[in-house]
């Protein structure tokens, strides 16, 4: 970078210049893509009409002019000072801002962004209380990244072909695992010459009586099993949609790696792959994480984001910029639009490998089950002001819920975990609207079968058309919940 002075009558500007830049225009008119990536003038593309856009607003930039000043127009007294700061994380990015002011004073700001996984600050210099900035770099360079983690992940991601024991068939996607990956999290689990593990939802291979998996490139369709443990347990589990699928291939096969979700954070860029609707040729789809912990009524946070994903896409992984999966295509909603949930995988491998273990996945009951407690119902007599908690919809018959007289319509506020009788950790309940629910079975889904607890609710009573409440509290034990049957098939995936 060179530095250059000039003035009038005494009174001096500074300029900044950084060599292969164009100049910063100085007559107060704004650039036509103020606030755009646009490429640097050295990495001008002539064959496209992004690069002819880039010559016609650098050509723009050296025939107006070379200054600001306070008011955005030209002043002698007050010179001009121009800033050129550099972003460069590994390639020519560029932060470029322009202020005038007198000099010796350039008040500034700091902005944080982020790019390729990483943090930066960059100090800029603030005008009227609006940061005037242009970002120029390649976008030659942003399409190199994109399509570079697209081919670290889409060939590892085959097409799962299902015929069900109930003669019907249907289709999904999957993730072929990096082995040491699977050394990682499912370290009992050995792989001999030729083996590879392939994640997928349980919704799609559940209920199978033959899987076939093609593979990406269109050149191999191999026969599949669900994994079983030495307990003789499939390698499935429900409530946390996922499974595992062992292959056998004669000739080498790509791998994705996988990565934690927590370290998602809402904006960044992500990539889905799949075969929506059936499709035989795999497609890549792209957006941003919309929220990394979506409560959805499920009994995990998941992911949401607004790449898109359609029937046949559950299974396949959500990726981000560094080709790293860290989630499984799972569900949207009808009627939606613009909204995908994902599932972090390293959750749904921890479930398998639980299964691996012990032969299921260790989830307290209560047998009872829960719907919102509405705002509106409050107010009701013989409750706390401010109350939160969760109304009992259900209760099982053989429960202990039943035999303590709890029935449909009583509120549970909280619930008290006890250890010879010391209450060792209370969970606050707060089912305010269908998406809560999360929170709930979470909760309750963490409880040690056998713990003791103790519930604090309130008993609702209804006399002559009127609703009231009385306090009580109910001690039980806590209970396995009871897995789901494996053998339900889904039309569709």
């Amino acid at each position: 970078m060179t530095m250059t002075t000039e003035g009038s009558n005494g009174a001096q500007g500074l300029a900044a210049w950084d060599e292969g830049f164009p100049r910063l225009p100085d007559d107060g008119v704004p650039h036509p893509n103020e606030g755009e990536w646009a490429p640097a003038p050295e990495t001008k593309r002539k064959d496209s009409e992004r690069g002819r856009e880039a010559d016609r607003n650098a050509d723009w930039y050296e025939t107006n002019g070379s200054g600001w000043d306070a008011t955005g127009g030209r002043d002698g007294d007050f010179g001009f000072r121009k800033l050129v700061a550099r972003a460069t994380t590994g390639s020519a990015q560029r932060f470029r801002n322009r202020r005038s002011q007198k000099p010796g004073s350039l008040p500034s700001m700091s902005i944080p962004y982020r790019f390729r996984g990483s943090r930066f600050n960059l100090d800029v210099i603030d005008r009227g209380g609006m940061p005037r900035r242009f970002f120029f770099g390649s976008v030659d360079e942003l399409d190199r990244d994109r399509k570079k983690a697209i081919a670290m992940v889409a060939p590892a991601v085959p097409q799962v072909l299902v015929r069900g024991t109930n003669g019907q068939e249907w289709s999904g996607s999957s993730t072929i695992l990096n082995p040491d990956d699977v050394a990682r999290y499912l370290p009992h689990l050995k792989l001999k010459p030729g083996q590879y593990v392939v994640h997928t939802n349980h919704h799609v291979a559940s209920g199978a009586k033959r899987i076939i998996l093609a593979t990406a490139d269109g050149q191999q369709e191999l026969e599949a099993k669900v994994v079983r443990a030495p307990n003789g347990a499939s390698l499935l589990d429900e409530r946390d949609d996922t499974a595992l699928l062992i292959v056998t291939s004669p000739t080498p096969l790509p791998t994705a790696r996988i990565g934690e979700a927590d370290t998602l954070e809402m904006g960044d860029t992500v990539f889905t792959a799949g075969y929506p609707l059936g499709l035989p040729r795999i497609a890549v789809t792209t957006g941003i994480v919309s929220q990394p912990a979506q409560l959805t009524g499920g009994g995990r946070p998941d992911i949401q984001s607004d790449a898109a994903i359609n029937p046949g896409n559950s299974g396949g992984p959500l990726f981000t910029r560094d080709g790293i999966v860290v989630g499984t295509n799972t569900y949207t909603f009808q009627g939606a639009n613009d909204m995908s949930f994902v599932i972090p995988i390293t959750h749904q491998l921890a479930t398998l490998a639980e299964i691996w273990e012990r032969g299921y996945v260790e989830r307290g009951s209560l047998g009872i089950a829960f719907a919102p407690f509405g705002r509106f119902d409050r107010k009701a007599p013989g409750l706390p002001t401010n109350v939160t908690g969760a109304t009992i919809d259900a209760v099982d018959a053989k429960s202990m819920a039943a035999k303590a007289g709890l029935k449909r319509g009583d509120l549970v506020s909280a619930i008290r975990v006890l250890d010879n009788g010391i209450v060792v950790r209370r969970i606050a309940l707060n089912y305010a609207s269908p998406h809560h629910g999360t929170r709930v079975a979470a909760a309750i889904a963490s409880l040690k079968p056998g713990q003791q607890v103790e519930l604090i609710c309130y008993r609702r009573k209804m006399d002559l058309g009127s609703v009231s409440y009385e306090a009580d509290q109910v001690r039980m034990n806590v209970v396995q919940d009871q897995p789901p049957k494996e053998d339900r098939a889904r039309a569709v995936a």
